[in-house]
């Protein structure tokens, strides 16, 4: 069995309060990396977006929706992007992008979608197979 692996950032964005983001990163994985620029604040993950998180009450993991929890961090107006690029000994190339914002709206597209696309722009003349195994 083959190990899936992953590395996911995102764009800088404005968030309510600095330290209380900073925080909350820390508290969800060691692989999350705080990073800013005059642009705002962002992260760095050394492994897929997480999922799951640690709950002091229950001292148990939970499962956890990120962009919901990040969309609480955003000021007014802002959009967080994420990307994660992933791999499993190339039998199979994962990549998705999600957008959040402050309202926790969420949008995503992932790789895969080329498929339908293809198969709509390129109708019925061309086999299409997966980029996979």
């Amino acid at each position: 069995m083959a190990d899936y692996i992953a590395q996911s950032r995102s764009n800088y964005f404005k968030v309510k309060d600095i330290v209380e983001f900073k925080l909350w990163l820390e508290s969800i994985s060691s692989d999350l990396e705080f990073i800013s620029n005059e642009r705002g604040v962002g992260f760095l993950i050394y492994s897929p977006i997480p999922s799951i998180t640690w709950d002091e009450k229950s001292q148990e993991y939970i499962e956890f929706d990120f962009h919901k929890a990040l969309a609480k961090h955003l000021q007014v107006g802002e959009v967080a992007i994420t990307m994660e690029v992933g791999y499993e000994k190339i039998r199979y190339l994962i990549g998705v992008a999600v957008a959040v914002n402050h309202r926790g709206k969420v949008v995503y597209i992932n790789l895969d979608e080329i498929y339908d696309k293809a198969k709509k722009v390129f109708k019925g003349c061309h086999k299409i197979t997966n980029a996979a195994y």
